[in-house]
């Protein structure tokens, strides 16, 4: 017996088994069709597949119309999306148009392993293309719902917002008592960090987490989801399952090194005093626990614990669990075109596990309004910058602001020019970091150009005090900024 997508027990027939287990070895290796070779799909993605087809046929035995169905029923599409599709999944179980679209993917799924035993390929591709399209339709609902549901009903959390949450923690100093509101306080705290910190692809797994540190030696044997001290580094090792190019392998992501960071947190949880308040005795083996002292049994427990802990800062309820997937790439693609925003883009496309093009068009909420305004702004910086290569006169506007992460020209406190980075923006005052040359790449005879940050210098100034834009590049390989700019023409534009 098997429970079915369709919240049906389900007695599953031998001709089942053999239909089942013809479609894992289908989608288990590589194959190669008339649009080119196809990668396996892992064991996970082909699970959910199969609990999709489950649900269909016992909806079949349940409602009367089989009785003994099989993967040939799937032919009829106009049964499967009239009665099925439309009748039950939509108007009676009310799912949303993404769990719609999987549904019909799963009938595809079949088609495709009848397709590779039948002999009248026709027949077959004419249904597949039906299916196709209609999973087209809902997918590009889903879509408009995502958008739709960051303006009106609220269940996404915006980066800024997930930063407020942080502050709202006070941190410890040294190591702190052990008490149980203490203990499980942190736990929550370690959650909220991890499903911050994590990409969303891997944050449901965190709950599977072992309560101790291994060595190298027993992380390369150990196959659960663990954290190991590697090198003297702090490293996430966990299963990844999100992505069929992944094909299932472990992932390692390195942690913060910062001792009063979540690593700090992770070492008192460890504490045996603490354990024993948090799981209430019961020996698991698992980090994170429920109330109760039990592990989470499911990925919606934790869903649900994490949205709790959002909503508790935030106000923001029903948090779903690809909220910061949103808000960080919303937050990326929105951020000033800074000379290393390329390289964050790509980066958090690969962390997250899609393309670059993805996401700028399903995970960015940005409005339409916000990205145009952003191609004003460059412009105007553009048309300025000509302005004051040229000789003329700037134009007195302070209407735009300037952009966090920013190259600016300044004085310096000794009067001399100088450049700066913008950390942070206060109404008028622009708090800057110091960049001082970097003599390892002094130029002969000619200008320094490359500049490193003085961490030790922070000067504030008013947005009539700097010198903006500034034309320089951050060089991530050798660790300085490369200014175009001279100091002279800084120096003639400040007075």
């Amino acid at each position: 017996m098997a429970f079915s997508y369709s919240l049906q027990p389900y007695d599953m027939t031998r001709l089942n088994h053999a239909e089942f287990h013809q479609l894992r070895e289908f989608f288990s290796r590589p194959r190669t069709s008339r649009r080119g070779s196809t990668r396996a799909r892992n064991a996970q993605t082909i699970s959910k597949s199969c609990e999709r087809i489950s649900g269909y046929l016992g909806w079949l035995k349940e409602s009367g119309r089989k009785k003994h169905p099989s993967f040939a029923d799937f032919k009829d599409v106009d049964i499967f999306l009239d009665k099925y599709v439309d009748g039950y999944l939509i108007h009676i179980r009310s799912l949303s148009h993404g769990s719609v679209a999987n549904a019909i993917t799963a009938a595809i799924d079949v088609l495709k392993v009848l397709q590779a035993q039948s002999e009248n390929v026709f027949s077959e591709c004419n249904e597949i293309s039906r299916l196709k399209n209609r999973r087209n339709k809902e997918q590009t609902l889903a879509e408009r719902e995502r958008q739709t549901s960051v303006h009106d009903d609220g269940t996404t959390i915006l980066w800024e917002q997930r930063l407020i949450v942080d502050r709202l923690w006070k941190e410890t100093d040294g190591q702190p008592d052990v008490s149980p509101l203490l203990a499980k306080e942190v736990q929550r705290y370690t959650a909220l960090a991890f499903y911050s910190a994590v990409p969303p692809s891997r944050s449901k797994e965190i709950r599977l987490i072992t309560d101790r540190v291994l060595t190298e030696a027993e992380s390369k044997k150990c196959m659960q989801n663990h954290i190991a001290l590697i090198h003297g580094r702090h490293v996430l090792v966990v299963s990844d399952y999100k992505n069929r190019h992944s094909n299932g392998l472990r992932d390692a992501i390195e942690l913060p090194a910062d001792r009063d960071m979540i690593v700090k947190y992770i070492a008192y949880l460890m504490l045996p005093a603490v354990r024993a308040h948090i799981n209430s005795g019961k020996q698991h083996g698992f980090l994170f626990c429920k109330r109760n002292g039990d592990p989470f049994e499911n990925a919606g427990e934790w869903s649900m614990f994490l949205a709790s802990l959002v909503n508790k800062h935030t106000g923001i309820p029903n948090v779903s669990s690809n909220a910061l997937r949103h808000a960080f790439t919303t937050h990326v693609e929105s951020a000033p075109d800074a000379g290393d925003r390329i390289l964050l883009r790509e980066s958090t496309a690969y962390a997250m596990r899609h393309t670059i093009r993805v996401q700028q068009q399903t995970y960015n909420n940005a409005s339409p309004i916000e990205r145009k305004r952003k191609a004003v702004e460059f412009a105007g910086q553009a048309f300025k910058r000509i302005v004051c290569a040229n000789g003329l006169p700037a134009v007195e506007s302070r209407e735009f602001t300037v952009p966090i992460g920013a190259l600016v020209g300044m004085r310096l406190s000794t009067g001399d020019p100088g450049f700066g980075k913008v950390i942070r923006v206060e109404g008028d005052d622009i708090l800057t970091l110091l960049l001082v040359p970097d003599v390892r790449e002094q130029e002969v005879d000619g200008p320094q150009r490359a500049y490193v940050a003085d961490l030790s210098t922070l000067m504030r100034k008013a947005s009539d005090e700097i010198i903006y834009p500034v034309d320089g590049i951050y060089n991530s390989e050798k660790g300085f900024y490369e200014l175009f700019t001279r100091l002279d023409e800084v120096d003639r534009l400040l007075k």
